[in-house]
């Protein structure tokens, strides 16, 4: 597993580059396939970022797949169904992408799911948080967490990870 001192930070003109690079690119397959939809550039940006994001989490940590993340998770055997019923069950999230479900990699440790991963995704049912949204919260700084740190960066403390959730999404106005 990668750590987050040995991912190299692109500049500042590395990211705007890269961003308008995949900006260009959608606008192309959207020719491509002959669809001309009304999408605003914040609209693209939205999506060529939640990409990022996704792109981001699989090269620090891997998007498995359910079979994957089972044996990641400790099942022995034929039991690849067990991450799938973690997640049903509200003890692990995953997303959705090119219509398979994958599960952010950074929820297993040692052969079991990891229990900061294991109550977000319980606190993130009961708050009714979209899986996507909450799995995207672990790779975002927060004030919330010693020293600003990512909840990502932050899993050896569980009860810390979950109260910053909490706060993060538990407040009601």
């Amino acid at each position: 597993m990668t750590t987050h001192a040995e991912i190299i930070s692109p500049t500042a003109s590395d990211k705007v580059a890269q961003y308008h690079r995949d900006l260009e690119a959608l606008h192309l397959s959207l020719s491509d396939a002959d669809v001309s939809p009304d999408l605003s550039e914040e609209a693209v940006a939205g999506v060529v970022a939640t990409e990022s994001l996704w792109a981001t989490i699989d090269r620090r940590f891997g998007l498995l797949s359910s079979a994957q993340a089972a044996r990641a998770a400790g099942a022995r055997g034929t039991k690849s169904t067990l991450a799938t019923d973690r997640r049903r069950a509200g003890k692990l999230m995953g997303i959705r992408r090119n219509n398979a479900l994958f599960f952010p990699g950074f929820q297993f440790s040692d052969g079991a799911v990891v229990p900061a991963a294991e109550r977000v995704a319980m606190a993130a049912r009961e708050l009714r948080v979209p899986e996507s949204d909450a799995l995207a919260w672990f790779m975002l700084p927060t004030r919330q967490l010693d020293s600003d740190a990512a909840p990502v960066d932050a899993l050896k403390d569980p009860d810390a990870v979950e109260l910053a959730f909490r706060n993060h999404f538990g407040v009601q106005w």
